[in-house]
């Protein structure tokens, strides 16, 4: 039996690895999981890069969002200035406003 095992052996012509070719296979190794770390870190920072230029976009959206509403809600409050100053009845004493926004004297009973 034994003979058969090694005469498979000697005719594969098996040899064994040097050590330089270990350490060559080994540094290969070290150099392709380098690689992959890098290509790693690298999609890695794309995909946060993008997420940054969509998280600014919506940031520049809702500022002009933002900046609409401030308008429109100044506009209203001068609205609402405007038509409480034409419904407000100043009164001043002994003068008496008029419809159409004339004063006049106020006669006294007294």
């Amino acid at each position: 039996m034994w003979r058969l095992l090694l005469f498979r052996r000697l005719q594969k012509k098996e040899k064994r690895k040097t050590t330089r070719e270990v350490k060559s296979n080994k540094m290969d190794y070290a150099t392709k999981e380098i690689k992959r770390v890098e290509e790693d870190k690298n999609t890695e920072i794309k995909r946060l890069n993008k997420v940054v230029d969509k998280l600014e976009q919506r940031i520049s959206t809702l500022e002009k969002v933002i900046g609409k509403l401030q308008l429109k809600v100044g506009d209203v409050v001068l609205y609402i200035d405007k038509k409480a100053e034409q419904h407000q009845k100043v009164i001043v004493p002994n003068h008496e406003i008029n419809a159409d926004g004339t004063e006049t004297e106020k006669d006294s009973i007294l």
